[in-house]
């Protein structure tokens, strides 16, 4: 299997590139759960998570102890695209409840008031069928849904050789680039050789696809950063803590 090293110039001011890494065809998911398995442990395994009525995002769910009296998981992402350990979660009678209480501001000026944020899901024909809400709120919940990520078993058997970099960003334009939905970037420019946001920017996303490999990047910042990720999101199958790290 060859790894392919992606070397990207140097990113700009507030960068929260995504770069969407795709599977090859043919890969094989997780198989159906056995029929021994209880209802409540079947939420147990890594979810890929697709909103609806919003903007498309990167979400992933993983969810570990299903069925025992201590089930946890992490999410991608409750705040900002960063990877959040759940701190409430519950599953009973097929019904899987997690969320977060924060202590938010309603408007400039005011003080904090808690802030909590539900989800929901149950299981329907293999699939997490759920709802996002912010408790107290006069807005309607928010859907999502969920299907199981690839189970990806490979390892390196010494065969594995390192490929000639890519450049994934040619320091000129936007090129090579699509926003998470497939259209044109929005939000962002080339400036000095380096991409950069000019405000709220997309999510962006490679139009070049890989399999095993290695990312490097560069980032150019202006000044430091308060409250920001490292901008760059792995596929669900990578283990959480390396999707965080790297």
């Amino acid at each position: 299997m060859i790894w392919n090293n992606l070397s990207l110039r140097s990113l700009g001011l507030s960068l929260l590139a995504v770069l969407l890494l795709s599977f090859l065809a043919g890969q094989t998911f997780a198989a159906a759960q056995d029929p021994s398995v209880t209802k409540d442990e079947q939420f147990n395994g890594r979810w890929d998570i697709k909103t609806i009525g919003e903007h498309p995002r990167a979400r992933w769910l993983e969810i570990e102890n299903a069925g025992t009296p201590a089930p946890k998981g992490k999410f991608i992402s409750a705040f900002g695209g960063d990877l959040n350990v759940i701190e409430e979660i519950s599953i009973h009678n097929g019904t899987l409840r997690f969320g977060w209480t924060r202590q938010e501001r309603p408007n400039p000026g005011a003080e904090p008031v808690p802030r909590k944020l539900v989800y929901t899901a149950k299981l329907e024909n293999g699939k997490l069928q759920g709802t996002f809400e912010v408790e107290g709120s006069n807005q309607p919940p928010g859907e999502w849904t969920g299907v199981r990520a690839p189970v990806i078993n490979e390892t390196d058997d010494s065969t594995w050789r390192e490929a000639k970099p890519v450049e994934l960003f040619n320091g000129e334009n936007m090129s090579g680039w699509m926003s998470w939905d497939g259209d044109e970037p929005v939000g962002w420019s080339v400036k000095d050789g380096a991409l950069a946001s000019t405000g709220r920017g997309q999510d962006i996303v490679s139009q070049q696809k890989f399999w095993n490999f290695k990312l490097h990047v560069e980032f150019r910042l202006a000044e430091p950063l308060r409250g920001a990720n490292a901008g760059r999101l792995w596929p669900p199958s990578e283990h959480s803590q390396r999707r965080r790290s790297l």
